[in-house]
């Protein structure tokens, strides 16, 4: 039986082992030896891999790496040849759609690591490690996991790097960047990608804008100091495709607490990315319609505050608003985009309060979005 690698892009035979372990370990040759002993072991008895994996990494692979490393000058980055080697692994795992497995694999390569590092005495970088898990993850359906391990590789790039953009993979993911060789989930980047352009084509529907894709990602998606926001509604799209992937509108108080959680979660995507640009907190909102020309203003947000505080139901004020159909405060004839304004106001400062998520139900999640992405878009319209 013959068993082949995909390795830079050359098809390399397990049979050889002294060609796999010197394309990663070219200065240790016992290291390199052990890599492709467990790199056989996985692949031939692929039928009990995790019981493999513990057997014989473990004890085996793990004391190789530990002389391997000794021999090194102590290094944050010392660790990514090693992590490099073991990706044919999880490459293959992935193959499989074995993603459970995957991430078994890198929790395992992770205690490891952690391990090492107290054995030395010194950090030692897990970006990459995490950036795996992550992907694992999001493949396995755990979005919630999956993006807590991105923001991990990404906090851990820019912690070893000492910069808030390093050109690595996790970053790249953060901020939609598919084009790089080095990602491995582009599909994934322009499914969610596509999900954004399809609400900014609605957006310009109904207000006069020239914004495009492109202006997208050079204003908003490809700055680093928005990295929080914009993995938050990276993440944010992630549910959104996941959401609406199956037909669950049916309804209940469980999916309308999802719903919420959602809807204020892009509202703080707004939240974080204005905040730093106007130097004003965003509950009061003003700053957006004075953008807009608008006469709606401070004092008339606090008669929509109080008449939501008397009214009790935040949720008749949204149908309300969504339907372009307000008119109990008598703040005139407004354009869509202040109505938008109205709503993300609204979720905003209030859906935290006196929550009835089973009133939430019968409100279009669809167009509720639409309402919120048109804010986001005009938000990066007038940056």
């Amino acid at each position: 039986m013959k068993m082949e690698l995909r390795i830079s892009h050359q098809d390399i035979s397990l049979e050889n082992r002294n060609i796999l372990g010197t394309i990663f370990f070219p200065d240790d040759r016992e290291m390199g030896f052990a890599l492709v002993d467990f790199l056989t072991k996985c692949y031939f008895f692929n039928r009990n891999f995790m019981g493999i994996f513990c057997d014989y990494f473990l004890p085996g692979f793990e004391n190789a790496a530990v002389a391997h490393f000794t021999k090194l000058p102590i290094d944050d980055d010392l660790q990514q040849p090693f992590i490099n080697s073991l990706t044919p692994i999880w490459n293959e795992l992935l193959k499989n759609e074995q993603y459970a497995q995957a991430q078994i694999f890198w929790e395992n390569v992770l205690q490891m690591v952690e391990r090492l590092a107290e054995h030395f005495n010194h950090r030692i970088h897990k970006g990459a490690i995490f950036y795996y898990l992550g992907i694992s993850a999001i493949l396995n359906g755990e979005i919630e996991k999956g993006y807590r391990l991105m923001g991990e590789a990404l906090a851990e790039d820019i912690e070893t790097y000492k910069k808030a953009d390093p050109d690595t993979p996790a970053y790249k993911f953060v901020h939609f960047d598919y084009e790089g060789k080095d990602q491995k989930f582009r599909y994934y980047l322009e499914d969610l990608r596509g999900i954004l352009i399809d609400y900014l084509g609605k957006y310009k529907k109904e207000n006069p804008s020239k914004l495009d894709s492109n202006d997208i990602q050079k204003k908003f998606l490809s700055i680093h100091p928005n990295n929080e926001s914009v993995l938050l509604l990276n993440y944010s799209l992630a549910r959104i495709k996941q959401r609406f992937s199956v037909n669950n509108s049916s309804g209940n108080f469980l999916a309308g607490i999802l719903d919420l959680n959602l809807l204020f979660d892009l509202t703080q995507v707004i939240d974080m990315s204005l905040n730093p640009r106007i130097g004003t907190p965003i509950t009061d909102f003003t700053e957006l319609w004075k953008k807009k020309n608008s006469n709606v203003n401070q004092q008339k947000l606090g008669d929509l505050n109080s008449y939501i505080k008397n009214n009790g139901n935040i949720y008749v004020v949204i149908s309300s608003l969504l339907s372009r159909n307000f008119n109990d405060l008598n703040w005139g004839k407004l354009d869509p985009i202040e109505y938008d304004i109205a709503i993300v106001y609204v979720i905003r400062n209030h859906s935290a309060h006196n929550i009835d998520p089973h009133l939430m139900l019968p409100i279009n999640s669809y167009a509720l979005l639409q309402s919120i992405f048109n804010v986001l878009f005009f938000t990066i319209d007038i940056l």
